[in-house]
């Protein structure tokens, strides 16, 4: 049985999950110390993304740690409850595809779901079609999309109006 490390509580079929308290206390103040720093530095684009979600039913966690194959990962956004995590990608994401494909490919072994979302898309106003269709069920929709239209009111390529559905 593989054994994870996390900082959240979760349930995966066939693998064992630890959380952080079972590391070494150097490993757990590095986790510390480099959440606290990212948490401190967000992007503009991850500004944008958490404001809009912070508005959500179900509340993402920042940053969330995650040892898998002894590789370590702090997630962006993670819903536990959907195991979705959201990754907002600057430009250095051109450089680190391999990287990043194995990084998905662990998740996807433990169950979780990532999307990926650039920041051009998130500074675009182009949250709803990247992540939000593909986050939320068909009976939150409306709801949501009236959350999207407040924030972006003023800006006239984001309207009501323009929101439109995969099966349109």
């Amino acid at each position: 049985m593989r054994t994870i490390y996390t900082t959240e509580h979760i349930s995966v079929d066939g693998v064992r999950v630890l959380g952080i308290d079972r590391l070494s206390p150097k490993m757990r103040a590095w986790v510390a110390s480099n959440r606290r720093r990212l948490l401190a530095t967000v992007t503009l684009p991850e500004r944008v993304t958490a404001q809009m979600l912070a508005r959500f039913d179900d509340k993402p966690v920042r940053q969330a740690f995650f040892m898998i194959r002894k590789r370590c990962y702090f997630l962006d956004f993670f819903f536990p409850e959907r195991m979705t995590a959201v990754e907002i990608d600057g430009s250095v994401h051109k450089l680190k595809k391999a990287h990043d494909r194995r990084r998905d490919a662990d998740f996807r072994s433990i169950g979780i779901r990532t999307i990926r979302i650039k920041n051009n898309d998130v500074m675009d106003g182009k949250l709803y079609d990247k992540l939000f269709k593909r986050l939320i069920g068909k009976e939150q929709e409306t709801k949501y999309m009236n959350i999207i239209y407040e924030n972006n009111q003023g800006r006239k390529e984001e309207g009501r109006a323009h929101i439109h559905h995969a099966d349109d």
